[in-house]
């Protein structure tokens, strides 16, 4: 008889969305296991585009809340998404559930499902980023609606999952008690990533650039790389696009050599964004995991990135490092793209069968 788990993912955003389904695809595959799961889509941000049908049977797609007061009655207490829970557990007679995506809204309702059900979660961010708060009333909602929570999740349950080895580390110390499981982190390129479609309008006729990809947050430490496009002239000649939405939190002016697109770049569009860049940087000053760097490998690009511990894990993976917050060690870096050769590491790294036997670990298989 199979073994049955139950997934839940309460965020659809771009990057968890891409993490869930590459996971799912490989544990829905596996004859060893009876996968379910209970996704919660947003606008823009659909699970049903990415999962397969033969998958679908078994899945529940829910919308995540909308607007404050929803999002507020759901943090107090998720009722359609702990019914939906306990309705699947029940009629697949499942024990095992697993938390992909944070899911703070669960903290509300942990107790009650601790006393049924074996949990795993899988921590995203051990530590918390760096941010750059609106103002007072943005970091309360921030430490109530989500560090809190999470830290709850943590701190509660006893089957604790992580990407990172240095994240793994870390719970190992803090949790000498707990079941601590790294597995390696998926691919976040899905179907409709690699057959791409889009152009991405703005930089129509533009190639060659160096690329920053993801949401601004500060700590990605995108001023550092616009510093470095601004005050050093040896990057005069380079064009820098800076692809994400976000809430720029610097002061900045604008250079004929910057493109911003700020806002949601669209699976479709990635093929096209990647393909036409001459090498990607990660600037960040601290990052606990990051999925970005499947993109990289997989379009084959050149990749400089700040030697934070996560990035180092990909040392000698065709990614070069640059003293982390050092904007004159990360324009040199810049400077010598072009004498780099780009190897292919996208199948070593992210293969499906690697994914899949370090999954099978988590449970015993």
């Amino acid at each position: 008889m199979a073994n049955k788990i139950l997934y839940i993912a309460t965020n659809a955003s771009a990057g968890m969305r891409h993490f869930v389904v590459s996971i799912l695809k490989i544990m829905f595959e596996d004859t060893a296991f009876e996968c379910y799961a209970i996704l919660q889509s947003e606008p823009g941000n659909d699970y049903k585009k990415d999962i397969p049908d033969s998958c679908k049977g078994r899945i529940v797609f829910m919308n995540a809340p909308r607007g404050k007061f929803q999002q507020i009655a759901t943090l107090l207490y998720p009722k359609s998404l702990y019914t939906c829970i306990e309705k699947v557990c029940v009629k697949h007679h499942i024990d095992t559930i697993h938390f992909l995506t944070e899911d703070p809204c669960i903290s509300t309702v942990l107790k009650s499902l601790k006393k049924k059900y074996n949990l795993y979660y899988t921590v995203h961010d051990f530590v918390t980023h760096e941010i750059q708060y609106r103002n007072v009333l943005h970091r309360m909602w921030h430490d109530w609606s989500l560090r809190k929570r999470v830290k709850k999740m943590i701190d509660s349950i006893d089957n604790l999952v992580t990407c990172s080895r240095f994240q793994y580390q870390q719970l190992v110390e803090s949790y000498p008690h707990k079941k601590v499981y790294y597995h390696v982190f998926p691919s976040l390129v899905t179907d409709v990533v690699k057959i791409g479609g889009k152009e991405v309008v703005e930089l129509r006729g533009i190639g060659n650039y160096v690329l920053f990809f993801g949401r601004v947050e500060k700590y990605k430490g995108v001023d550092l790389l616009y510093a470095a496009f601004k005050d050093y002239p040896q990057l005069k000649d380079e064009i820098l696009v800076i692809a994400g939405k976000g809430n720029v939190y610097f002061d900045y002016e604008n250079l004929p050599n910057v493109i911003w697109l700020n806002r949601f770049i669209l699976d479709e569009e990635i093929k096209n964004l990647f393909q036409k860049a001459k090498c990607v940087v990660f600037p960040y000053i601290s990052a606990t995991q990051s999925g970005v760097f499947s993109f990289c490998f997989y379009f084959n690009k050149q990749v400089i990135a700040s030697d934070i511990p996560f990035f180092r894990e990909f040392a000698g993976s065709g990614v070069h490092l640059f003293e982390t917050g050092n904007v004159v060690d990360l324009t040199e870096k810049l400077q010598e793209i072009s004498s780099w050769r780009v190897g292919n590491e996208y199948e070593r790294i992210y293969s499906e069968q690697g994914l899949r036997q370090s999954l099978l670990k988590l449970y015993k298989v």
